[in-house]
C-alpha cells in the first residue's frame, strides 16, 4: 500500500509529465473547448437546452421561405410550358441522382422535394461543361394519395411510381422494411432506365450544398471507390459516434464504404 501511495505522489508532482499532461487535459477538455464550442451545433459541447430551439426556429423559417419560392418557380415553369431539360434520361450516364420522395403528413408547406430539385437544377446548370454532369430521377414511393409536389414535377423530370398492385403489397409492411424496399425499388428503376455507372440516392429533404458535385467527383476519384459497394454520406444524429442499440447497424460500422457503382452489380450489362 505504501508503495502505491509513494508511486501516486511521485507521478502527481508538478515536475512529473503525467501531472502536467493531466492538468493540460483538464484545462483543454474542461475549460477551453466548452467555452469555444458550446455554440457549435455538432460539437460534444453544444448546449442544446440554450441554443437549439432558437436555431430550429430560424432554420424552419428559412426552409419555409425556400419552399414557397420553389413552389412559385416550378408552377411558373409548368404554366409557361418551359422544359427544364431533365424529363429524358440518357443511357449509361456517369452519375444518376435519384431523389426518393413520399407524401408528408406534416410540413407539406415546406415543399422539401421542390427545394431539392430547384437546387439540383441550379447546380447542374453551373457544372455543365459541354455535357450534363448528372441525370435526375424522381422516385415517388407514396402508397396513399397523390404526392402533389411530385406531380408538379412530372413535366420537368422523369418520375417513377409503383403500380397499384405493388402499392397494395406495401400496405402492411413495417416502417424499416418499407424503407428498405423503397430504396431497392428506386435503385432497380434507376438501373432499368439508365444503366448508370454511379448512383447518388437523396431523400427529398436532403438539400444539396453548393459543393455537392465537387464532393461527389472527389469521392469517385478515390481509389477505394472502385472496390467498394457504397458510402453513406449522412447519418442521423442518433446514429453518430458509434453508439447505437440497433444490432444490424454493426454491418454499417464494419462494412466497406464507397459510392455504389452500378456497373459492378450482377445482371445484364
Amino acid at each position: 500500500m505504501r508503495r502505491w501511495k509513494a508511486l501516486v505522489i511521485q507521478h502527481l508532482q508538478w515536475s512529473s509529465p503525467v501531472a502536467r499532461g493531466l492538468v493540460l487535459c483538464i484545462i483543454t477538455f474542461g475549460i477551453i473547448l466548452p467555452l469555444c464550442c458550446h455554440r457549435l451545433l455538432y460539437s460534444y459541447y453544444y448546449i442544446k437546452s440554450v441554443y437549439l430551439n432558437d436555431m430550429s426556429e430560424e432554420f424552419l423559417a428559412e426552409s419555409h421561405e425556400r419552399g414557397q419560392e420553389a413552389l412559385k418557380f416550378w408552377e411558373a415553369l409548368r404554366s409557361s410550358a418551359t422544359q427544364s431539360g431533365f424529363a429524358d434520361i440518357t443511357k449509361e450516364p456517369e452519375l444518376l441522382i435519384t431523389v426518393v420522395t413520399a407524401l408528408r403528413t406534416e410540413g407539406r408547406e415546406f415543399h422539401y422535394l421542390l427545394q431539392v430539385t430547384q437546387r439540383l437544377v441550379s447546380l447542374l446548370r453551373e457544372c455543365s461543361e459541354g455535357r450534363q454532369c448528372a441525370e435526375v430521377l424522381i422516385c415517388d414511393v407514396e402508397n396513399g394519395p397523390d404526392n402533389e409536389d411530385a406531380a408538379l414535377l412530372e413535366s420537368q423530370f422523369r418520375v417513377v411510381r409503383r403500380s397499384p398492385e405493388e402499392q397494395r403489397n406495401q400496405a402492411h409492411v413495417n416502417t424499416f422494411e418499407r424503407e428498405k424496399r423503397d430504396y431497392v425499388y428506386c435503385l432497380q428503376k434507376g438501373w432499368e432506365l439508365a444503366r448508370p455507372h454511379n448512383v447518388v440516392v437523396l431523400e427529398d429533404d436532403a438539400l444539396p450544398r453548393a459543393d455537392f458535385f465537387a464532393v461527389i467527383r472527389g469521392l469517385l476519384s478515390r481509389r477505394f471507390a472502385l472496390h467498394s459497394l457504397y458510402v453513406k454520406l449522412y447519418h442521423p444524429e442518433r446514429l453518430q459516434r458509434y453508439w447505437n442499440p440497433e444490432p444490424y447497424r454493426i454491418l454499417e460500422w464494419n462494412g466497406p464504404t464507397a459510392m455504389g457503382r452500378m456497373d459492378q452489380w450482377p445482371g445484364p450489362k
